[in-house]
């Protein structure tokens, strides 16, 4: 990843994240533009062998049969308490072979974990340090990306390959895609399309995850949340029909009992991104939730998705008078740190 970064002109930053020469400070005058992301925070892992859909299929909650070289599918990894280890995107460029692209930070703890397992299987597992990931978000970018690949996918999810690699769409709306091959491959796409396009960092792809109410597992929150409190049986990443796979009971009896009594919000601030996995405070002092991830978005602004617990997530309001001057059935202030939420209206609706 980093020799393709220097290839492109961007550089390593904190954590996983890289930064873009001249790129704008603040996220939310991007809209409009046409916007390409080295992905840097994220990394692949890699199942291939005969045995790889089955050895899948008996680990995670999304349905590794359904997932095609034309089809790809949100999924996770849990514990045996249906706690979320790591969330990934299950992408198949051949029969034989799946990518699971995570959060980079995961990647060691989700091939330790799937490692003490497929050694049962006809089946090899690798950290696929020759795939890098680009971003590509705009009303236009598909027009580009169309000029260069010959084709797109047809729907949310799909996926065409190019380069021996795969250009997953990521929205309904055909605005959104991620490519992921080797790095020459990498390169053509990004010299082709980067004249059409603002070059920035992975905090944009990042703040599009909270925007679209995809709440991504990394090394903060591994195992802190069960997958309904990341609302991922309304996204598509739990398949209840595909049978056994770890921590299937507990996801299984969480959702047709309805006993998670956490769940996502997504919210705003005034000042810097409070940090993941930080708790979320109630006026009343008592911690309610967590930060699942947080950005930047201005010089004034953030963003975030936390899971909090339902009483405060149902009475969650922005206000500007202290917790000690409101009344006792006031509505619950939730706070990052000292500053004040002001929550926002998820992107999908939730039965």
């Amino acid at each position: 990843m980093h020799s393709f970064l220097q290839s492109i002109g961007a550089h390593p930053g904190a954590g996983d994240d890289c930064t873009c020469a001249d790129e704008p400070a603040a996220l939310d005058a991007l809209t409009a533009q046409n916007i390409i992301v080295p992905l840097s925070h994220y990394g692949v892992l890699e199942v291939r062998g005969p045995d790889a859909e089955k050895f899948l299929q008996g680990q995670i909650t999304c349905s590794a049969a359904e997932v095609t070289p034309a089809l790809s599918s949100p999924g996770a990894y849990c514990t045996a308490k249906g706690r979320v280890v790591t969330s990934f995107q299950l992408l198949r460029p051949q029969n034989e072979l799946f990518l699971l692209r995570m959060r980079r930070d995961l990647l060691d703890t989700a091939a330790r974990t799937f490692g003490k397992y497929i050694v049962f299987s006809k089946a090899q597992l690798a950290i696929a340090e020759p795939i890098v990931g680009i971003g590509l978000h705009g009303a236009t970018v598909a027009s580009a990306l169309r000029e260069l690949t010959g084709a797109l996918p047809s729907r949310h999810n799909g996926t065409v390959s190019y380069g021996d690699g795969l250009l997953w769409q990521c929205d309904a709306a055909g605005t959104q895609y991620e490519y992921w091959g080797p790095v020459s491959a990498a390169a053509a796409l990004w010299s082709h399309c980067a004249p059409y396009c603002i070059a920035i960092s992975s905090r944009y792809w990042r703040w599009l995850q909270i925007r679209s109410g995809n709440a991504e597992i990394c090394a903060a929150t591994s195992e802190m949340f069960l997958p309904h409190m990341l609302n991922y049986h309304v996204t598509g990443a739990i398949n209840f029909k595909k049978g056994c796979y770890t921590g299937q009971e507990i996801v299984a009896r969480t959702h047709y009992r309805g006993q998670v009594k956490r769940h996502l919000l997504r919210a705003a601030l005034i000042g810097p991104a409070p940090a993941v996995g930080s708790d979320i405070i109630a006026s009343s002092g008592k911690s309610v939730g967590n930060v699942v991830d947080s950005v930047t978005v201005s010089a004034e602004s953030a963003e975030l998705l936390a899971v909090i617990a339902d009483a405060s997530s149902d009475n969650a309001v922005a206000a500007n008078t202290s917790a000690e001057n409101q009344s006792a059935d006031a509505p619950t202030i939730l706070r990052a740190g000292t500053v004040e939420l002001r929550p926002l209206a998820l992107p999908y609706a939730i039965p």
